[in-house]
């Protein structure tokens, strides 16, 4: 037909709208009332099958006898001569519909479940209707199921009763030859495949067909043509939905199942019945789907950055543990080949006795190390430089070479000598890396339980560092036999931070 052409003295044709095994439907003006609508015309080449004109006509007339909101609404039918032509064309008129087709639908993948329990309790109420007035649609398919826009959201319209069955009195009008297989393929029920007789129940097995279709956005059944389609229509199960789709409730899976049984005894005995039950599975929870995506919550990054902020923070410690290392080794080592002993009480502070800068031989061992260069002799040892005289000693000295403060010493060693207390207590200047280090020096040998040796002021003096630098590192010795004597719970007060 062309574009423009007016049908029956009243339509007026526009663009094609689609084409199917039977008629080609087109927009429409109806010109006396003023109106947009559908007219779907019989197909040239059908024109002289009477089968087929009788089939179209009782299409529109089956569709007319309903009145549901579900189903297509059939405005007219006639005959008319084809514009510029001699020869009479069938054609039906119903309401245009704008919206997608269900087909369109399940191209771009499956639905959501809720989505799809609305779709099926429409169509299973349309269906109900039809069922009701004697009528078996008989070609179910995604193509037929038009799914229209609402306030409320999309309504469902059932279309295309061209191969509708209709029940006249006690029996049907069957406009089929006997063996002849009606229907869309993919889409069949058994009875139809084996071109049995159908009733309602071949249309609520193709409504659960649907809907598994609906769910999974593939059809039921496959082939390789048109003979293994129907051999896996009458043979074979669909997989069940639960287990191909995580969100589908087994109530729900098992409702669409029985639908969708071989046997028609089997399955719900009405569209009703079977709208009740997927009704009740409705109120089941629905199982979320699976994500494929990694949960990124609050606390999940804040369980990294702490343990980020760990792994710096242990880094940290063992980097300054290499450092002090060897000197907590020496000191273990030390202290593990001292004889197990209880400590002895400190013995009574006395003053220190003050060397000379520059003594002869017979200096005690352990003299400190580091006194300035040119101090005046007889200045007191660990005097600052100008520092006035009697002012109290800043740097403690060492005890006398057998002195062990903490230990009994021997009967043949001569009796400790330690700094005056108030010489312990006296403030330092933890700038003077000198000071620190001699205090440092002093420490050890009383946790290694003899005088300072050479090693300790050797390794005290071996870095090559700042003044500053070398004592924090001394300062952080001393803290470190502090913390030692305390948990031992020895008592050296001439051992003390500065």
């Amino acid at each position: 037909m062309i574009a423009g052409a007016v049908l029956a003295g009243r339509y007026r044709l526009g663009e094609p709208l689609g084409r199917g095994g039977m008629g080609a439907v087109y927009a429409a003006i109806d010109q006396k009332l003023e109106r947009p609508v559908a007219v779907k015309i019989l197909l040239p080449e059908l024109s002289e099958d009477l089968e087929a004109i009788e089939r179209f006509r009782r299409e529109g007339l089956a569709a007319a006898r309903l009145t549901h909101p579900g189903i297509v609404q059939i405005l007219d039918v006639g005959s008319a001569p084809e514009p510029g032509t001699e020869r009479r064309v069938c054609f039906l008129v119903m309401e245009l519909l704008v919206g997608r087709s269900l087909a369109s639908a399940l191209s771009q993948g499956p639905m959501p479940v809720e989505a799809v329990i609305a779709i099926g309790l429409e169509l299973l109420s349309a269906l109900g209707a039809a069922h009701a007035a004697g009528i078996t649609h008989r070609d179910l398919k995604p193509s037929n199921v038009v799914l229209v826009p609402t306030r409320e959201g999309e309504r469902v319209k059932l279309v295309d009763f061209g191969l509708a069955q209709i029940k006249e009195g006690p029996v049907h009008q069957r406009l089929t030859r006997t063996g002849q297989i009606l229907g869309t393929p993919l889409y069949l029920s058994p009875e139809q495949a084996r071109a049995e007789p159908c009733d309602a129940r071949t249309d609520l097995h193709a409504v659960g067909l649907l809907l598994w279709s609906c769910l999974t956005a593939r059809p039921p059944y496959s082939g390789q043509d048109l003979a293994g389609v129907l051999v896996s229509a009458l043979e074979e199960r669909p997989a069940p939905l639960d287990r191909l789709v995580p969100a589908v409730s087994p109530e729900l899976a098992r409702v669409i199942a029985r639908a969708m049984e071989k046997d028609p005894h089997a399955r719900f005995e009405s569209a009703e019945s079977f709208a009740d039950a997927l009704r009740l599975a409705a109120r089941r929870p629905v199982r979320p789907a699976a994500s494929t995506e990694a949960p990124t919550s609050h606390a999940s990054w804040f369980a990294l950055a702490l343990v980020a902020l760990l792994g710096v923070v242990g880094a940290a410690l063992l980097g300054m543990l290499g450092i002090w290392a060897p000197w907590l080794a020496e000191l273990a080592q030390r202290r593990a080949a001292m004889p197990a002993t209880q400590p002895a009480a400190a013995p009574t502070p006395a003053p220190s006795t003050a060397t000379p800068t520059g003594t002869a031989e017979g200096t005690p061992e352990g003299t400190r190390e580091g006194i300035p260069e040119g101090t005046p002799e007889g200045t007191p040892e660990g005097t600052r430089e100008g520092t006035p005289e009697g002012t109290p000693t800043v740097i403690p000295g060492p005890p006398p070479a057998a002195a062990t403060p903490h230990r009994p010493a021997p009967a043949t060693d001569p009796p400790p000598s330690a700094l005056p207390l108030e010489a312990s207590v006296t403030p330092r200047a933890s700038t003077d890396a000198a000071a620190v280090c001699a205090m440092a020096a002093h420490c050890c040998s009383l946790a290694a339980g003899h005088p300072p040796e050479r090693a300790c002021a050797a390794n005290i003096a071996s870095y090559e560092e700042s003044d500053e630098a070398r004592a924090e590192r001394c300062a952080f010795m001393i803290r470190a036999f502090l913390s030692t004597f305390a948990q031992e719970g020895e008592d050296h007060p001439d051992c003390h931070s500065l």
